[in-house]
This record gives structure tokens, sequence and C-alpha cells, in this order.
């Protein structure tokens, strides 16, 4: 039996020759005898055994079919629905959706050790799952004909690693099409630690394509430091002892030829990496502008500098570094703990927990004495908040871009994102419609001014000798009121109402020689009394009219045309039209002068309108949402693909409109390079020219689905037989005929004359 099995798995079988076995019958276990324990004694513990036993079965987690990628759960697919919208699962749809089956409860028992992915990439039917089974110690199926389809699992625990092994589905098999073979290697390249390539001493144009295709495919992934850092092994099947040398030494003059002439250049990438990195950053600013997080969910992520792999400092400040008359080592809230931003919650409920920490921590607000001084220390408290979101989320937009030309398109939306959180944070100020605190919600708000407290008055009663000892009751007027604090409980004031007389009553009185002194004065204990009607303030803007909402505080008794509010500066917004910010004049009354007013903010503003040079301002190549069957002209050809279209977009102008100004100068344009697109389409894939506008070569392009093209030869595709007029929608060009050296559809003529000397091929339409 040991020899049956040393022969049919080529491994060592010498633990195997102390075999034993033996029986006992149930009522003869008795597993709490010391001598049973002994004698039937094991090196390991059930629970190690049964985890040990399951590894060697391997699961299924992704296959690659209709020329799409599709991850597995529990090694079976999935049909739901995790928010497609036609361009492809978010990455967080993906990742709640992937599950391992068994082995989720083994990672879990094992989620102290460190993890390596080791992997096999080849052709089909090379040996890959034999190399693996023999190298790692893995279970997978083996055959000499094609066995492995997608991508399956197996584990191998040792002492210090956890090794995932991974066995890929062949390259360049006839179930495979070119698109589904470049899912099945960008996905072994981007998650493995060392991927093991098994290869026949062949450094051919196979070679050479599949390095093309992951080049091509790699446009598709930012330049993250933690992804395509696998180690690449070249495993050279069956080479004699004597030859290895000279075979090693050969296969490496071959490859560095390869690599050096017959793949692109890399730096091709640096405009698509760009661009994928930019629309990385501006999907994750919204989260970030409002946690200080990349990732708010089950698993917060820091800010990151995905370049280093280092997080973004989030410093650890003291009260009293901002506060200068505030005592005490407490520490400021890490950024990342604060919540600053939420478009479905009001800013009331917002800034309720930093309310609360700065009343815990500074000082509650019903003791202050002098509301002013508190507004003030907890309007400089709020600043520094957003002041220091601000700087983490401008370093971390810095930090992600410093290896790449400047962009004025991302860089505009963190503007624009950092301007929304500031005018949210900027707080009223004005006096409480209910007392006379000051109102602590957005300086913006509709409503009636609110300082959001219970409004009454929490000290003690001024008239201490009236209570006797007694307890000292509280104020009974309003928080905020003028003069001095006094109770219901005894009557310290005569309760007479006092009519309030102008200065022309006065006069009247005084000049009919009326005795007042005879008659009984009341006097308010209020030094003052407001006018109370509404502020004069009204101006016509581009924006609308607008009517100041405050109150006059003037004198009551004082004679004046001009309705003055609390409020000095000029609360009129900028003109601009997407600007909310305010206009820069500290004169409330400014628009009455005689000078024509328009309010600026005195900021730069970036202007909205679209860019009006010739050509095609950004090409952008997206997925169809749903996938298309094409019918062949042969009986039961049925091709499922995904159609990839090409849309052409005029971009937003990138120029900035001079402070105290409507415009700029110059024509709108995105691009201060003056660079577009050729706006001419293949005629055959209807993709646009890739050259620049009014460029004299012949034009060219990565070309897509051939929709307007017919094949002019009969070959086989996926498994599928096409013959002379078939139609190419189903197939990217750049990725077929690449493969087969030459065009397998009826090409355009791109030189006339090269044309009729026969120089250009015999597949040319004219």
């Amino acid at each position: 039996m040991f020899k049956n099995l040393k022969r049919s798995t080529k491994k060592p079988t010498s633990i195997l020759e102390e075999f034993t076995t033996s029986v006992i019958t149930f009522q003869n276990l008795d597993v709490e005898n010391a001598k049973f324990q002994k004698k039937f004694s094991s090196k390991y513990q059930l629970g190690e055994w049964i985890i040990q036993l399951c590894c060697l079965i391997p699961i299924q987690i992704a296959v690659a079919r209709n020329n799409l990628f599709q991850p597995l759960r529990d090694g079976l697919s999935s049909n739901d629905d995790h928010g497609d919208d036609g361009y492809g699962l978010h990455v967080d749809g993906i990742a709640k959706n992937i599950s391992f089956g068994w082995y989720e409860g083994i990672f879990k028992h094992f989620g102290d050790k460190k993890v390596k992915v080791v992997s096999s990439m080849g052709e089909q039917s090379c040996g890959k799952s034999f190399m693996l089974n023999h190298l790692v110690g893995t279970t997978f199926d083996g055959s000499a004909m094609r066995c492995t389809e997608g991508v399956w699992m197996s584990l191998v625990n040792t002492k210090k690693y956890i090794y995932v092994a991974l066995d890929f589905e062949g390259l360049k098999s006839l179930e495979r099409t070119p698109q589904e073979d470049l899912f099945l290697t960008l996905f072994n390249t981007v998650v493995s630690t060392l991927i093991l390539f098994k290869n026949q001493f062949a450094v051919n144009r196979d070679m050479s394509t599949m390095f093309q295709r992951f080049q091509d495919g790699a446009t598709l992934f930012e330049s993250d430091s933690k992804i395509f850092q696998a180690k690449l092994c070249i495993i050279i099947k069956d080479v004699p002892s004597t030859d290895k040398e000279e075979i090693v030494r050969e296969f490496k003059i071959k490859f560095s030829q390869l690599v050096s002439e017959e793949i692109c250049d890399w730096g091709s990438l640096n405009d698509n990496l760009i661009q994928i990195r930019v629309a990385t950053l501006k999907r994750l600013l919204p989260t970030i502008v409002a946690y200080g997080l990349e990732q708010k969910d089950s698993v917060d992520e820091q800010l990151m500098d995905r370049d280093s792999g280092e997080p973004i400092d989030d410093p650890i400040v003291i009260l009293s570094d901002i506060l200068s008359n505030y005592e005490g080592s407490t520490k400021i809230l890490p950024d990342s703990d604060i919540q600053l931003y939420d478009e479905h919650e009001s800013f009331e409920r917002l800034s309720e927990d930093l309310r609360c920490y700065f009343e815990d921590y500074v000082q509650p607000r019903k003791e202050s004495s002098n509301d002013r001084e508190w507004f003030a220390n907890f309007e400089k408290f709020i600043r520094y908040i957003i002041e220091r979101r601000v700087l983490r989320v401008q370093n971390w937009y810095v930090k992600n871009t410093a290896k790449f030309p400047q962009d004025n398109s991302g860089k505009y939306a963190m503007e624009q994102e950092l301007s929304k959180l500031t005018l949210l944070w900027t707080l009223c100020g004005l006096t409480c419609h209910q007392c006379g605190l000051k109102c602590v919600k957005n300086r913006d708000h509709k409503e009636n001014h609110d300082c959001l407290t219970d409004h009454k008055g929490h000290f003690f009663c001024h008239f201490t000798e009236a209570h006797n000892d007694n307890l000292i009751p509280k104020c009974s007027h309003k928080a905020g009121h003028e003069g001095k604090h006094a109770c219901d409980k005894i009557s310290h004031l005569c309760g007479n109402h006092v009519v309030l007389m102008t200065s022309a009553i006065v006069k009247t009185f005084v000049q009919r020689k009326l005795d007042i002194m005879t008659e009984n004065i009341y006097v308010c204990q209020s030094t003052i009394h407001y006018c109370g009607k509404n502020c004069s303030l009204s101006a016509h803007t581009q924006k609308g009219d607008y009517y100041c909402p405050n109150k006059c505080i003037k004198p009551y008794e004082e004679e004046h045309d001009l309705h003055r509010c609390e409020n000095t500066i000029c609360p009129i917004q900028c003109p601009i039209p997407y600007c909310k910010k305010r206009c820069q004049s500290d004169d409330h009354f400014h628009a009455f002068s005689d000078l024509q007013v328009n309010h600026f903010c005195g900021n730069e503003h970036q202007c909205r309108e679209y860019c009006e040079e010739y050509g095609i301002c950004q090409i952008v190549t997206e997925p169809k949402k749903q996938e298309e069957t094409y019918k062949g002209l042969v009986k039961e050809t049925s091709i499922t693909f995904t159609k990839y279209i090409q849309l052409s977009e005029r971009l937003e102008c990138n120029k900035k409109i001079p402070p105290n100004e409507f415009k700029h100068t110059g024509n709108h344009t995105h691009n201060d390079n003056g660079f577009h697109y050729c706006d001419t389409k293949c005629p055959f894939c209807e993709y646009y020219c890739t050259l620049p506008y009014g460029h004299a070569q012949i034009h060219d392009t990565r070309h897509g689905n051939m929709t307007q093209t017919e094949l002019d030869n009969e070959f086989d595709y996926a498994g599928h037989r096409l013959r002379v007029g078939d139609q190419g929608t189903f197939v990217l060009c750049n990725l077929h005929c690449k493969n087969l050296g030459r065009h397998r559809h009826i090409d355009y003529c791109k030189n006339e004359k090269n044309c009729k000397s026969g120089n250009q091929g015999q597949d040319i339409r004219h």
C-alpha cells in the first residue's frame, strides 16, 4: 500500500513506515484514564488535524467567462446585484460578496501569521498544477488535458507563514478569449508574492504577447506600492543537468532582448496612471473631507500616501495650545475621530458633539458670565478643527500627486469640497431671537437665530439679602439679559411696566412745565432699549434681491432713519454664480454708496465654462451597461461579449478668474499646452484617433470592438467557427489581431501609393 502511495504521489513516505492501527469498542473507551491516555495519545490535536485535512481540499475562487472576471462566493457563482451601474461593480461591493467557504474560519484561526501567496502561470497542460503540488505540498488536480478552470486556492500552514497557493488556468487555451487571459494574468500579478512561470525554454511571440497584454491591462490600476510586487520565477521544463548553465545564460539573453525591444515603453502608462489616480482621489474626497479617513465603514482606513505607503500625519494637540486662557493638559480629539460633513444632517445636529466636547472640557456655557468671550473661544476652537482638516486633506492630495504634473481638475474638486466645509462651519454669532446669547448656527442659516440652549438664566439671584440666608434661587430672566439677576420668588422689582418715551415726548412735557417730579418714576433695569425694526439693508444683486433679516439695535429713544443691525460686515454673497462666499467689505451698508458695488469675495475663481478649442478634450473608454450576443453566420454560433464604447468629453476651462473680475482673459481651454485629440473616428471600430488635432500623420488608434467590420477569412474564436462575412463586433482588434500578427478583418487604406504598389497587404478597403 505504501509503495503504491509513494509511486502515485511522488512524495517521501518514510514517516509512514511505523504506521499502526488499533480498534477499541466504545464501551471500553475510558478517555479519563491516565493509562488509556498514555497508550492512545496523539501528537496532533483533533482541531489542528481537521484544519490540516481541510487545507488539502482546494476551492475555486474565480472564473473568467464571457470576457469578464467573476469572483466566486464560497466556490459558487453569485448572481446577486451589488450595485452594478453598467461600468462594473464598485470594489466595496465586490469585497463584501467574496467568501472562501471553509477557509474563512482557517484564516481567522491563523490570523496572527503572515501570509505569502504563491501562484502558477503558464500555457495550458504544461504541468503547472503538478509543479505547485510538488513544490508547495498542495493537492490540485492535474492532467495532461485541460483540468483547471479559473483560479483555485489551497493553504499550507507552517510555523511562521500561511502560504496561499493559487492554481491558475493555463493561458492561450481555445476556451479562453485574449481578454479573459488578460484578466487572469492581471489578477495573478496583483495578488501574488511569488509567481512560478512554467516555460518550455521558448522566448517567443506568445511570451511577448503575454507581457504586452499585461502592460495594456496594468493601465487599469493606479500606481499603488502594494500591488505588482510579485517576484517572477521562470521554471524551464525538462532541462538536462549537463545543459543547465548554457540554457540559463541563453534564456537570460533572450528575455532581456524581449524586455528591451518587444515590450512597449512603460513610460507611456503615465497619462493613464495620472487619470486613474486623480479619479480615485476625487472619488475619495467627499469621505475624506467629512471624516478625515479614506474609508468609513466596518473597517476605517486612514489617509495614506499611496506612493510610499506611509499614513498622513494626524498630530495630537493640547487645548491650551489654541486657547490662551485655558489651563490644563486635555488633548483635542484626533482629526480622524470627528465627522464634519453630512449632506443629510442639519448643522445643529452635526455640530452637537463638538459643542458638548467644548462645554465638557473648556467651559459650560451656562456658567459663563460673559457670553461674548465664551463664543469667541468656541469660534476659535471650531476654526482650529476646520483648519486642521483642511491642512490634512491638502497634504494628502499633494503627497498623492507629487510625482505627477499639476492636475487642475482634481485640485479644483478638492478646493470646492474644502470651501463647502469652511462655509458650513462659519458660525453666525448674532443674538438669539429668544434670549441674549449668541447664535451658534451656521452663518447662512435661514431660520431664526438660535443659541441652541434652553435660553434660561442659570446664575443665582443678585439680591441675596432679601432671602434671609435661605437657599438662593436662580435668575428668572432669559439667558444673556442685561442688568442684575433677579428671581421671581420674592418681588425684588415693583413689577410696573415702563413707558418708553422718545426725546420728543420728554421735550413736550418740559415745555408744558408739568411737574413730573411729583409723579412716580419707574426705572427699567435694562441699560438700553433697542429700536427693533427691520435692518435697512436691501440691495439688488446678480443673484436676486437681498433683504437683511436682522433687527435694528440702535437705541429706541434715538431719532434715526437708517436702521442698523448688529452685523457690521456686508452679508451679500459674491456675484460669481457658484461662489457661496460673502462680500469682502467690512461695511454693512457699502451698497448704499454712489459707486457701483459688485460684492466680490476677493478670491480667485475657477472658470466653469467649457473648453472652446478645436478637437476633443478627453476620450473615455467604458464598457456598455449590458452584455450583447453575436449570432454568427455558421449555425449555432452564439458569442456573448461585453461591448466597449468610446465617449468624447468637452472638459471645463482650467483658467482662473482673477479677483474682483467676472471673467478671465483669452479663450476658454482645458489645457495650457493646447493639446486636443483628433476628432476623426476609425470607420470600422468607431474609436477616435489618438493623435493631436490637426496632425499630418496617418490616423492612429488602439481600436475597440470592430462594430463596422467584416472578417476576411475563416478561423476559430473561443471555440466557435467563424467564416468570411461574419462581423467583428464581439472582439477587440488590439487584443486579437495583435496576437495573430495581422488583421483578421478588412482594414482601410492608409496610403494609396503603397496600396497600388502592393506593399500594403490584401485586406484593404478603399
